[in-house]
């Protein structure tokens, strides 16, 4: 069974700044004595929030400087599902001195190219920092069939990178100081440039301790959904689903999913009705900050009608653009499938959660860090599946709208 979630979405590439760690940098001097560092992020989360980078001017000259402040930025070995590197997918904007944003005009440059210019400038004798952010998101709609872009490195049937160890692909950003005017008559030597490799990442969804076996009407067994941010990016909003492929005549109606805030309380996590199937979206949107990784308390179990037979479960992460008047899915990222098996028996009581210093928030709660080492990118591989698999995609055949977020998903089947 090959499955990716997916919902009708809108992209907005504008949001609040996020709180970043931005690494690298280099310089290059022009004769006209003009030198431009461009400190960028050393991995750029696709879909997140703008993320900020600074351009450092220094005029080491007498005499102030005309110049005018443009970019060109390039992209390579990209993931399909981004949709390519254009004016639709890119977002540039700079602040000016009064600490407003002001957008960039973004242009197309050739394939996976942009180039965008910011208004001409006095840069006078010393150093000048310009602040500057930046978004990489798919355009909406997306996707080969203009749906949801959907990231998912573990359907045998999505679109394969170009580079499988690097399955997002990174982006080429030159920084060019140019004087102009009379200002570059008598700057002889011309443009400073700067350039930079900026990787592209995505946050990485995983089941932790995730139960082999269940017995019907046996215990509930927990485990734990982590979202791990190995990004220079904040993901303000995300919004994660489980769903459950079953076998043997077992339906949703014999499965409980629950989660807590505390490993005490239990909340049923409500199911949404796709016949032969469940898909359950866990209520609220959680944030995770850069270099950083949050998780979800779960457990699931099943009634005493239950048959025995095999069972997967399937879990994604949305990303949603709050600034729309209805949160709106942009980009959706899957991640490793788990399998289980219903038996007639089963004396082991499932895995317990590992340790994380933390109680692994709701949601619906303010998120915490946990302690997180970056995970390693996720590569295309063949998980198996059979020929009449089901994917599921963007489309109004089924809605739900999710307690405290006010979502509504749109949901139908698809034979692939």
């Amino acid at each position: 069974m090959r499955r990716s979630f997916a919902v009708t979405a809108t992209a907005s590439l504008l949001a609040t700044a996020p709180a970043i760690v931005v690494l690298g940098a280099g310089s290059a001097s022009a004769e006209s004595g003009l030198t431009v560092q461009t400190t960028a992020p050393g991995v750029l989360g696709i879909a997140a929030d703008p993320t900020a980078f600074t351009v450092k001017v220094t005029n080491s000259g007498q005499a102030a400087h005309s110049t005018k402040l443009a970019f060109t930025l390039a992209g390579a070995n990209l993931n399909p599902a981004l949709g390519g590197l254009g004016p639709q997918t890119v977002a540039l904007q700079w602040q000016d001195n009064d600490g407003a944003w002001r957008d960039v005009a973004v242009a197309a440059a050739g394939s996976d190219s942009v180039t965008a210019a910011l208004p001409q400038r006095e840069f006078g004798s010393g150093e000048q920092v310009v602040k500057m952010r930046v978004r990489v998101a798919p355009k909406a709609p997306a996707g080969p069939d203009g749906e949801l872009a959907t990231f998912n490195s573990h359907d045998p049937s999505a679109p394969k990178p170009a580079d499988p160890a690097n399955p997002y692909g990174h982006i080429t950003l030159t920084t060019t100081a140019t004087p102009v005017g009379e200002t570059a008559k008598a700057a002889a030597g011309g443009a400073a440039t700067d350039t930079d490799t900026v990787k592209l990442g995505a946050p990485v969804v995983s089941l932790v301790n995730h139960p082999t076996t269940h017995a019907p009407g046996g215990t509930p067994k927990e485990f734990t959904l982590k979202i791990d941010n190995a990004t220079d990016s904040t993901y303000t909003a995300l919004s994660t689903m489980l769903a459950f492929d079953l076998t043997s005549g077992n339906d949703s109606a014999l499965v409980k999913l629950e989660s807590s805030s505390d490993g005490k309380a239990w909340k049923p996590v409500p199911a949404m009705e796709v016949p032969g199937e469940m898909i359950n979206p866990l209520p609220g949107t959680v944030g995770v900050q850069p270099r950083s990784a949050v998780e979800q308390q779960l457990r699931m179990s099943f009634t005493g009608a239950a048959k025995p037979g095999d069972g997967v479960t399937y879990l994604a992460a949305d990303v949603l653009d709050t600034t729309a008047e209805e949160p709106a899915p942009i980009a959706e990222f899957c991640g490793e499938r788990g399998k289980f098996a219903i038996v007639t028996t089963d004396s082991s009581p499932g895995p317990s959660p590992t340790p994380s210093g933390s109680a692994g928030p709701r949601p619906t709660d303010t998120p915490q860090p946990v302690p997180s080492t970056p995970s390693p990118a996720p590569v295309l591989a063949d998980t198996g599946g059979d020929d009449n698999s089901t994917t599921l995609i963007g489309a109004a055949a089924a809605a739900l709208i999710l307690a405290g977020g006010g979502i509504a998903f749109a949901v139908h089947r698809r034979r692939a």
